[in-house]
């Protein structure tokens, strides 16, 4: 997706589905307008600029760069929330956010997309946990092939 996608995505949700919890910080749940909230952040103060997730050249020589990057509005909570597969509410937005593009990609035919999503290695169940978030949400689309990047951290002795 673009960031205007995820910019249009990330005020839908704020709009139409405010009250939904979406995460667990600080010892306790919070919908997704108090995260909003809690960041001093409204739908209006959203925009291209301040989502700042768009990616140039020396983003992809560096994994840690690559990662920064992505947090929408600089907060790693957003990335929680609409970024990661592995959270609170299942991935759900993910999931919607990614079948909104690839229903755009099927309608025009010719285009193809390579998502990467990683596995941390710090569960065995990460794999089961992926696994059931494509087929529970429907992920399958002939215009995308999907990598996934098993990221282990290496153990100094």
């Amino acid at each position: 997706m673009n960031q205007k996608h995820l910019l249009r995505f990330i005020k839908s949700k704020l709009r139409k589905e405010p009250d939904e919890v979406v995460i667990f910080r600080d010892g306790k749940y919070m919908t997704l307008k108090e995260v909003f909230e809690s960041l001093d952040l409204t739908g209006y103060d959203l925009n291209v600029d301040l989502l700042d997730v768009h990616a140039d050249k020396s983003t992809f020589h560096r994994f840690d760069k690559f990662n920064l990057k992505y947090n929408p509005c600089g907060q790693s909570r957003l990335r929680e929330i609409f970024l990661k597969q592995d959270n609170l509410i299942q991935g759900r937005f993910l999931a919607e956010v990614t079948k909104q593009v690839l229903l755009d990609l099927e309608a025009s035919k010719y285009q193809m997309v390579e998502y990467r999503i990683s596995v941390y290695g710090r569960k065995q169940s990460e794999w089961d946990q992926l696994a059931s978030w494509f087929v529970n949400n429907a992920l399958y689309s002939k215009n995308a092939v999907w990598l996934i990047q098993h990221l282990q951290r290496i153990l100094k002795s």
